[in-house]
């Protein structure tokens, strides 16, 4: 199928090819399900990601809000292929370097997480590590760091050793931004260990 045959375009790094597979397949599905349905949704998605690989990034923005667009119009209630699609916006915003735009996706998608997995679920976890890097890159570094924090907790919680390092990398930075350098070190210790291990 034409999706089938963009994945693997994307996968040999042959991404114009990707890109003209997915045009394809959205063409086909708009005219198959006219409307909103979540099969052009997901084809939206697809473009919006091969765009990123392409590093072309209003493009890709272009996408990923039709998408957010057409879910919201779908969905009534909360539901995480809306979390999903806030998510791909505000990190589509980030690789803008329009950190303030991209806030309010991510508040949107923990907030929406949260009612629908009360406590540390694992599913909040990438909401707040993405608020905690947004706040620090805007310079509000007290803002970010409990964001971080309860983000590493629920990595840890999970196991998950990758985004654990990457958080504790971020943290490092917040720590020597605050002039904390105390604190600073054992996250960037810490953080390396780790990547090595992944190695």
């Amino acid at each position: 199928s034409l999706i089938q045959m963009g994945r693997t375009y994307n996968n040999l790094e042959q991404y114009n090819d990707a890109l003209t597979m997915y045009q394809q397949a959205l063409q086909m599905r708009q005219r198959l399900f006219p409307g909103n349905h979540l099969v052009v949704a997901t084809s939206l998605h697809e473009l919006g990601m091969t765009y990123n690989l392409l590093m072309q990034h209003e493009e890709e923005l272009s996408m990923h809000q039709q998408a957010l667009q057409m879910q919201q119009r779908l969905f009534s209630d909360d539901h995480m292929d809306v979390v999903e699609s806030l998510c791909l916006v505000g990190q589509t915003f980030s690789s803008l370097k329009r950190h303030k735009e991209a806030l309010p996706f991510y508040q949107q998608a923990l907030q929406m997480t949260q009612r629908m997995h009360p406590g540390d679920h694992p599913n909040i976890a990438g909401p707040l590590y993405d608020i905690g890097v947004t706040f620090s890159n805007l310079g509000q570094h007290e803002e970010a760091l409990p964001m971080l924090q309860q983000a590493l907790q629920i990595h840890r919680q999970i196991g998950d050793h990758f985004l654990s390092a990457n958080t504790l990398y971020h943290m490092g930075r917040i720590f020597n931004h605050l002039r904390r350098y105390e604190e600073a070190l054992p996250m960037h210790q810490e953080a390396l260990q780790m990547r090595q291990r992944l190695l």
